[in-house]
Order: C-alpha cells, then structure tokens, then sequence
C-alpha cells in the first residue's frame, strides 16, 4: 500500500483575528486540505471558517469552543481547479478575543496529490 504524496504549499501563523487567503496556482489542479489550529483564552466565541470559492463551492465552520477550552481546530479537504481561492477567516464576538496574542494560529495549506 503506498501513501498519498502531501505536500505543504503554505503555512503561516498569525495573530488575533485575520482572514487568510490562497489561490490555487495554474497547472496545480487537485486535492487541497487546509488545517487551522487556534490556541485561545477560556471564555472565547472563536470561530473559524474555511471556504473554497472558484469551480465550486464549499466550507466548513468550527463548533463552537467550550467555556474552558484553549485550542480549537478544523480541517477540510476540497478538490481545487487552478485559480479557486481557499478563505480562512476567524471571527468572534468575545472582548477577549480582541486582546492582542489571545488567538494564535496556524494555517496551513497542504495539497495532496
């Protein structure tokens, strides 16, 4: 049995409540998965949602964390045609999201051929 090859095409980590995105380049059509994982305070309304837009549509949104949790993650793969965009934005109503280094995350983009 052989694996399927993966390749990381971008990773970032950033800070607070961005939204991040990629477009997938000409000649790289296939299969793209994108994982996010968020550390975060107790009492966070993080919400993040990823959103593939281009040959087709689709996305996904995080549950909502718990009262004492600290990192939320999410992951979906999406079958990608040259030029679709992949959006991840992070979102929340909570003030203590707000607060500079309170959400750090890490995005990153990963095709799987």
């Amino acid at each position: 049995m052989s694996l399927p090859l993966v390749q990381a095409v971008q990773s970032i980590s950033v800070v607070g409540l961005p939204t991040y995105v990629y477009t997938v380049p000409t000649g790289q059509d296939g299969q793209y998965r994108v994982d996010v994982v968020s550390q975060i305070q107790p009492a966070s309304s993080l919400s993040i949602v990823i959103t593939q837009a281009g040959s087709a549509s689709s996305s996904i949104t995080s549950t909502a964390p718990a009262a004492a949790q600290t990192h939320v993650e999410v992951s979906k793969q999406f079958n990608c045609a040259a030029a679709d965009t992949l959006t991840v934005a992070l979102s929340s109503s909570a003030a203590i999201d707000e607060q500079f280094n309170n959400v750090n995350s890490l995005i990153q983009v990963v095709r799987v051929a």
